[in-house]
């Protein structure tokens, strides 16, 4: 496979609300977040009202190109976020950074109808659990290990490890550390 097109850079980004973003994340951080993770560890799980409170505060769009409907942040300086949510619970931060990287390694690959059904969805933060529609990623290793949501193989990932395992290993090696993207339409 070969990429179809460049994810969009920006030509120069403009810091002068960087320090403020930072601010109010290093608040939310020490507040909200505070407050969330203490509700995670007493119930033992994570609720959606966090993502949808993450959504909306521009949270899960960071890093994506703004051409995406991102807040076009460059990575390198997405990474200093990234710190400031890694002082909170740990599922808030992979919430948030999960859905600030995972469609960087579709979207090199994406045609133009992919790039539209699930890369912008990834970057608005829409395009994630919705009822009827489970998106899920796995990775797999060299050795045949798989990571899927809560342990369960959906069966589009089944078919995903399957077409991996099934590349010559030179080819596996190349890709084993790309990860791969795939979309269920199976509840969880």
């Amino acid at each position: 496979m070969t990429p179809q097109a460049a994810i969009p850079l920006p030509e120069t980004f403009d810091d002068s609300g960087f320090e403020e973003l930072k601010a109010e994340i290093a608040a939310y951080v020490a507040n909200e977040g505070e407050r969330w993770a203490e509700r995670i560890e007493a119930e033992r799980s994570v609720p959606p009202e966090l993502r949808v409170e993450l959504k909306e505060r521009g949270y899960l769009s960071l890093a994506g190109p703004k051409e995406y409907g991102g807040a076009g942040i460059p990575f390198s300086r997405y990474l200093e976020l990234l710190e400031l949510f890694a002082m909170s619970h740990a599922s808030l931060r992979m919430i948030v950074h999960v859905a600030n990287g995972v469609w960087r390694a579709v979207d090199q690959f994406a045609t133009p109808e992919q790039r539209e059904r699930f890369v912008l969805p990834a970057v608005d933060g829409t395009g994630v659990v919705t009822g009827e529609r489970t998106d899920g990623f796995a990775l797999a290793s060299r050795g045949g290990v798989v990571v899927a949501p809560r342990g369960r193989p959906l069966s589009s990932t089944s078919r995903l490890v399957q077409a991996a395992a099934a590349k010559p290993a030179s080819s596996a090696r190349r890709s084993a550390s790309r990860p791969r993207v795939c979309r269920s339409t199976q509840p969880s």
